[in-house]
């Protein structure tokens, strides 16, 4: 009972760093913000596997690292030096683990489990990116499209041979994280559109890998649980943006701003990267429907659909609400 309530007590201090840090009006408000969010994530690590505890002590290092180059570009801007603001950026990308500074974040993911994976890439990023999109000026935005379409690249060449689902899922992030970054040159909230539905989408699989209690490609072959590998195969089907799942529709809105910019470099870009990160969600998907016929008629089946079955339902809801907004925006 005392377990949960410190869980519950910390989830409250992350949610609080979180809302201090986007709704502050100085740096160092939102230093400490950061700060609140990061230690209140640490006890999450501790108490666990030695792996998850050496997780969590380079999570630590890393995030007290950027912490520190954050606060010198906020000195940097009180003494008027004109790459202070390129400084806090730096540090920003470097927690949210976008490239260049994309290391760190493949190597805590792989000693997490699913649910402490899953604040890391959901809860973790939020603050972070919301102060990167607030730093956004016309004149940052050479340096914005660098950082999308180099967290793109890096996210899309190191899935294509891992085994390790954990790695595969952490440079799936990588990737989904430049089309954030890329999606904040765009008015209307298109970033927030777009990383919610990432978080919808990657909560739900974790929800699936965790239930399955998988973390190796072979392991999905392995297990006979016929109808959720289904579900979970539609959900990386809808995290790798096939049309006409959920996860199509927010790289839809990116491809149809960059299109209406005309910037078709940028969009043949995005695309060709999207293709390419699509193939290793069906190799992971096809691993995960490796299955025999019978797991479909066995006795615990309806218990099967009833731990994951939710988790489709509202992806495929959310699909058909999209999909008629569409219809109804065409028709306008």
């Amino acid at each position: 009972m005392f377990k949960v309530w410190f869980m519950f007590l910390l989830t409250s201090v992350m949610i609080l760093g979180v809302i201090l840090s986007i709704t502050s009006f100085s740096w160092f408000s939102a230093w400490i913000g950061l700060e609140l969010n990061t230690l209140s994530f640490i006890p999450f690590l501790a108490l666990g596997s030695s792996n998850k505890i050496e997780s969590g002590m380079k999570y630590f290092l890393v995030q007290s690292c950027s912490s520190f180059v954050m606060l010198q570009g906020a000195m940097m801007i009180n003494m008027g030096e004109k790459m202070a603001m390129l400084v806090i950026l730096s540090s920003l990308v470097l927690k949210v683990g976008g490239s260049p500074f994309h290391q760190w974040f493949p190597l805590v993911m792989v000693g997490l489990d699913w649910l402490s994976g899953m604040l890391l890439m959901t809860l973790q990023k939020l603050a972070p990116l919301t102060l990167i999109f607030y730093m956004y000026t016309p004149f940052f935005k050479w340096g914005f499209t660098v950082l999308a379409l180099s967290s793109g690249f890096i996210g899309m060449m190191g899935g294509l041979n891992e085994l390790l689902i954990s790695k595969l899922l952490s440079f799936s992030s990588i990737n989904h994280l430049g089309w954030v970054i890329y999606s904040m040159t765009f008015e209307g909230g298109l970033w927030v559109i777009y990383f919610f539905s990432y978080c919808l989408m990657i909560m739900s699989i974790l929800c699936c890998l965790h239930i399955l209690d998988v973390y190796h490609l072979n392991q999905m072959m392995m297990k006979k649980s016929g109808y959720n590998q289904v579900h979970l195969f539609l959900l990386l089907m809808s995290l790798g943006g096939m049309p006409p799942l959920f996860g199509f529709l927010p790289k839809w809105m990116v491809v149809n701003c960059l299109s209406s910019v005309s910037d078709l470099a940028i969009m043949t870009l995005f695309l060709s990267m999207s293709v390419v990160t699509l193939f290793f969600y069906t190799r992971l998907g096809l691993s995960s429907l490796t299955f025999h016929f019978d797991s479909f008629i066995k006795s615990d089946s309806t218990k099967s659909i009833g731990k994951v079955g939710w988790v489709f339902s509202l992806n495929m809801g959310l699909t058909f609400a999209w999909g008629l907004g569409l219809m109804l925006s065409f028709l306008h």
